[in-house]
């Protein structure tokens, strides 16, 4: 036989709750009691969390600490470097320099060459390479100051004037790739030296592809100024750069930094390879690049900065 509840609802609730026994009863009002205590919490909360001043972090690599005495090495270095580009002249504040009244530019960098010490790395977690500052790229061109006289009527230029004339815009085109490179290669070692003892398999094979391309872009720009030894690369013709030609110990010194990117994003490549693709220890992975280095700073970037700040163009 069914009941039939007739009357507002406080009147049924109390008829339902009778029918029930004392502990189903006691269990129904408690989840009660605590559904109303868990949306206070919630309500309390909620502006809490419009407000809160703390950022998201995204970034997978880890920042930087205290360095230890590996940046003492380093300084020195880069102070050896930048006293010897003083002398030569070479100091500068950055920019660009128009050589000439030429169109072309020279793009002027401080490039450095950091230092890692691979023992301690390769032992803790995570590290902070030091970060010398480099020496200016001296500036370069301009026939200095006009002496009083009669105004000297332009003489027609030579067939060697025009092909160093043409020689000389390949060459600047050529170096002014040179500083991205440079710093996309440090970027990489960075990250091989340092971050790479945290890193998951898959993000090393990533760095390794990564690593892949820009080697392949070194060689690409290299290319595309100066396809073989010798010559210069322009429009689809190679033109010769002869010993008695002005620009001919600049293009020896360009074509020697190509090299050094190439070689050093060489070591770093096979040091990602076998980090990512093979999985082995930091040590072993990275045993090129140590053996090719001096005081943590690999020996090609050294020679890079060196040469480097020698080119006058």
């Amino acid at each position: 036989m069914s009941i039939k509840i007739f009357g507002p609802r406080s009147v049924a609730n109390r008829v339902w709750l009778a029918s029930m026994s004392p502990l189903a009863a006691g269990l129904v009002a408690f989840s009660f009691a605590m559904v109303a205590f868990g949306s206070s919490i919630y309500i309390s909360a909620v502006p809490g969390m419009f407000t809160s001043d703390v950022p998201f972090v995204g970034n997978i690599f880890k920042g930087p600490s205290n360095d230890d005495a590996s940046s003492a090495d380093s300084s020195a270095e880069s102070e050896a470097l930048s006293e010897e580009a003083a002398n030569d002249g070479s100091a500068d504040d950055g920019g660009l320099e128009f050589i000439g009244g030429s169109a072309i530019a020279i793009m002027k960098s401080g490039l450095s060459v950091p230092a890692f010490d691979f023992a301690v790395l390769g032992n803790t977690q995570g590290g902070d390479p030091s970060n010398p500052s480099g020496g200016e790229v001296p500036p370069q061109g301009g026939t200095g100051p006009t002496q009083p006289g009669e105004p000297v009527e332009p003489s027609e230029p030579t067939e060697d004037e025009k092909r160093d004339a043409v020689i000389h815009d390949v060459l600047v085109g050529a170096y002014n790739e040179l500083p991205a490179l440079y710093e996309r290669t440090v970027a990489s070692l960075q990250t091989l030296a340092v971050d790479s003892v945290n890193m998951d398999k898959a993000l090393k094979r990533e760095h390794f592809n990564n690593a892949t391309t820009l080697n392949n872009e070194i060689g690409a720009t290299k290319n595309r100024y100066m396809l073989n030894e010798g010559k210069v690369y322009i429009d689809g013709n190679e033109i010769e750069v002869p010993q008695t030609s002005k620009w001919y110990q600049q293009y020896k010194l360009i074509w020697s930094l190509y090299g050094n990117l190439a070689t050093s994003i060489g070591y770093i490549r096979t040091g990602w390879m076998q980090a990512g693709l093979f999985n082995r220890p930091y040590d072993s992975y990275m045993s090129n690049i140590i053996a090719n280095s001096t005081d943590g700073q690999l020996n090609e970037l050294l020679a890079f900065v060196a040469t480097y700040n020698k080119v006058r163009l």
